[in-house]
């Protein structure tokens, strides 16, 4: 493949970041909105997050200049009305397809900028970076994109905790909320590369709870995937400080589809083995609008375990099935995942992942990554 195609591809598969949901209870910290600004996690982290960053995440010295987690390592000053911060994402991977020869890229995976305005209980976040071009038609200034823009208000200014209420575009919360785009669990359900909608969503946040209700329309101005407009809702429910159970549904509708999911999720962190153990299951309805179409029946599982070799070294085992029609023979997919995670210094990650995919059963395709992450 061409360097520019190269380039242009892995510009379509830069993403926002989701949280990473083996932070939750293997840090202490029992919630994803305790890192981050954002009441779903992801995105531009808080104070909070930086120094976990540092202390809890990451091997390195948190005074030293290297290790310091704040902004541009504290060159760039902090307010209490104005924070800044970057996803920059460089990768290497290589493609094997069945009866193809593998392919081999190098590419930009992630290159997004964040920016917050906080005016009292209110507050203006906006992210923006590019996206590509598949017939290299379009200008540098067409490319840019802004996947997550939304203005919010907090029941409580400077803290995680309460009421929130928050609209513009974001993805409504459902589900694990995996940082990485080709799981099933994102890429069938709605979640994937710039399927952002434009939501309106409604919560509450607690070390105990926290529930999210969602209403989305599609982007008028660039959206891929589904293009949907429907609800979402979702419960979590803590219980103890190292595990929680999850409820959701989701009704979608599109020009053609409309589209009925539930499922559940948990998540157990074995502090004795250093072991958290998560996964979700969904079922899904979808008729098509047209005369005389069936409705499928649709079927999702995840399960991951991720064990702490150090508090800086992560080893993921991940196994996940999906059947867009249980119904009709081979239209399963299957696939098994594993991920090392280095965090070497606050700012810092390196991330080698090796995975494999088998539809109907058959060997389909393996995909070797590696990807070194910054983030200012």
């Amino acid at each position: 493949m061409p360097i520019k195609s190269a380039i242009v591809f892995l510009f379509l598969c830069s993403k926002v970041a989701f949280a990473y949901p083996q932070f939750q209870f293997t840090t202490d910290n029992v919630k994803c909105a305790s890192c981050h600004y954002s009441p779903t996690g992801g995105g531009l982290i808080n104070d909070w997050g930086r120094e976990e960053s540092a202390d809890s995440i990451s091997m390195g010295d948190a005074d030293s200049f290297l290790g310091d987690p704040r902004a541009l390592n504290g060159v760039l000053p902090s307010t209490s009305w104005f924070q800044l911060g970057a996803d920059l994402r460089m990768a290497a991977l290589v493609k094997e397809a069945k009866d193809e020869t593998p392919r081999f890229l190098v590419f930009p995976m992630q290159a997004d900028l964040y920016t917050r305005f906080a005016f009292g209980k209110f507050s203006v976040a906006v992210t923006a970076g590019v996206r590509g071009d598949a017939r290299d038609s379009a200008s540098f200034a067409q490319r840019l994109v802004s996947r997550e823009h939304y203005v919010m208000w907090k029941q409580k200014k400077d803290d995680p905790d309460g009421y929130y209420a928050r609209v513009g575009r974001f993805f409504p919360a459902y589900g694990l909320r995996l940082q990485d785009h080709t799981f099933n669990l994102r890429r069938r359900l709605g979640f994937n590369n710039l399927e952002e909608p434009y939501t309106a969503s409604l919560g509450k946040v607690s070390d105990q709870s926290e529930w999210h209700l969602s209403g989305f329309v599609p982007s008028p101005v660039f959206q891929a995937g589904r293009k949907e407009s429907g609800l979402a809702f979702l419960y979590e429910k803590r219980v103890g400080e190292k595990s929680s159970f999850g409820a959701q549904a989701k009704a979608s509708y599109t020009d053609q589809t409309h589209r009925y999911l539930g499922g559940l999720t948990f998540k157990k962190y074995i502090s004795g083995a250093s072991l958290l153990l998560m996964g979700e299951v969904d079922v899904g309805a979808e008729s098509y609008r047209a005369a005389g179409s069936s409705r499928q029946l649709q079927l999702l599982g995840h399960f991951g375990a991720t064990y702490l070799l150090a508090n800086h070294l992560h080893v993921s085992a991940t196994a996940e099935y999906y059947d867009a029609d249980v119904r009709l023979k081979e239209s399963d997919r299957l696939g098994a995942t594993v991920t090392l995670q280095w965090f070497p210094r606050a700012h810092w990650e390196l991330l080698l992942m090796s995975r494999m995919q088998f539809q109907a059963r058959t060997y389909s395709d393996r995909l070797h990554l590696l990807m070194l992450h910054y983030y200012l």
